[in-house]
């Protein structure tokens, strides 16, 4: 006799790219098919519905203008922080959490009714709510680094709906979960990595040992290190060539707006980059293993507290990786040990790492075992089991 299925609800509120989707996209991939009947709600239309799709795996996009038009999610991590005094932007953000929290949101689900709600970012707040009032249980995921804030007014906030409403919180690190200060429910799962496209058995090319590669993924991102990255160029031996990946295009500001300067210097940045004959522009690519394969080390030079899903990509390949000593870095990568961190906001520190393990292919092939040992401890699907585990705690009503 079969047991019934468990019916989850997914909600994704992004696009198809970035650490979350591919979290949650091998999450999905690698559930139990006999125990769980997993489905995706979409709040917009992005990338995402066509890679879901084509990973055969059920999504919809919600059938609300509400969400359609409105993304004004109650954000406050390190990589995104509405400040306090954006006022116009806060009252937004909480016109968007209340209508979605009481009325929107609840409405989805009584219609939808799953037997668990998995809400794929801290972002998803409302959501978590709105389980209580139509009596169904939820995860949240947190994602992203939880921001401190001025006075933790917003953090507070947060953490009080979190641990009044979500039944069970996964963490993506031990960073992000310090960050929460809700212990008691929290459990720290690190990110998985596919392990059919990150295999360290792909052919690495010849000339690997004659030509000396890194690998930058961030674009033109700020968050991500895109001006520390720029600056140390000219520091970076002239037999180092260097692959820029990632999104080069940039948002359209206006002269009177705030980040248009920053733009105009990014742009500038990235025309003296075009130039260089030792950069190959690679710009947005879902097959990120093949130019890390060919690479000795990658870089992610991020100016603020971020989980970097490109190092444990590099250790899955036995890569080393450079990082910046942002807070909680230290946790992914062991400095000396299968990487290196120099100081933020430091070009010629970034230079002088990439140099170094450049000079030494022992000592970076060294650290690319030692990070491939951490790899198959911390970061391989086998963490998946860790995720039905808190699963099967929810509905067997011991949470």
């Amino acid at each position: 006799m079969s047991t019934q299925k468990q019916n989850i609800l997914f909600i994704h509120h992004g696009g198809g790219e970035g650490g979350a989707f591919l979290n949650l996209l091998y999450i999905i991939r690698n559930l139990d098919v006999y125990k769980y009947s997993p489905r995706v709600l979409l709040l917009a239309k992005s990338s995402a519905y066509e890679n879901f799709i084509a990973n055969k795996i059920k999504v919809d996009i919600v059938n609300c203008k509400f969400y359609r038009r409105n993304r004004n999610y109650f954000i406050h991590s390190a990589v995104g922080v509405i400040k306090w005094y954006q006022v116009i932007s806060v009252v937004k953000m909480v016109h968007y959490w209340f209508f979605s929290a009481f009325y929107y949101a609840p409405k989805i689900l009584r219609i939808e009714s799953p037997d668990l709600l998995y809400l794929n970012s801290s972002v998803l707040t409302d959501w978590a709510f709105a389980t209580k009032r139509v009596g169904i249980k939820n995860i949240i995921h947190i994602q992203e680094p939880i921001a401190k804030g001025y006075f933790g007014i917003r953090r507070f906030i947060m953490r009080k709906i979190i641990n009044s409403c979500s039944d069970q919180v996964i963490a993506i690190s031990s960073d992000n979960a310090n960050r929460l200060k809700l212990n008691h429910k929290t459990t720290v799962i690190y990110n998985i990595v596919d392990e059919d496209q990150f295999n360290p058995n792909i052919i690495v090319p010849d000339n690997l040992k004659l030509i000396k590669k890194i690998l930058y993924a961030g674009g033109t991102d700020t968050h991500k290190g895109f001006i520390t990255f720029a600056e140390a160029i000219n520091y970076i031996n002239s037999d180092i060539r260097i692959y820029l990946a990632g999104n080069l295009s940039f948002p359209k500001r206006f002269p009177w707006q705030p980040s248009y300067k920053a733009i105009e210097m990014k742009k500038k940045m990235l025309e003296r980059i075009y130039k260089n004959p030792n950069i190959e522009i690679i710009g947005w690519t879902d097959n990120i293993s093949k130019y890390l394969a060919q690479s000795v080390v990658s870089i992610s030079p991020f100016a603020v507290p971020h989980f970097s899903r490109l190092v444990l990509e590099s250790f899955a390949l036995k890569k080393p990786a450079i990082a910046s000593n942002v807070e909680g870095m230290d946790e992914i990568i062991e400095h000396g040990v299968d990487g290196l961190l120099f100081q933020n906001n430091d070009p010629k520190s970034l230079a002088d790492s990439i140099n170094y393990l450049c000079s030494h292919p022992s000592v970076a092939k060294e650290m690319g075992n030692a990070g491939y040992v951490k790899y198959k401890k911390r970061y391989s699907c086998d963490n998946i089991v860790k995720v039905e585990s808190i699963l099967q705690t929810i509905f067997s009503g011991n949470n």
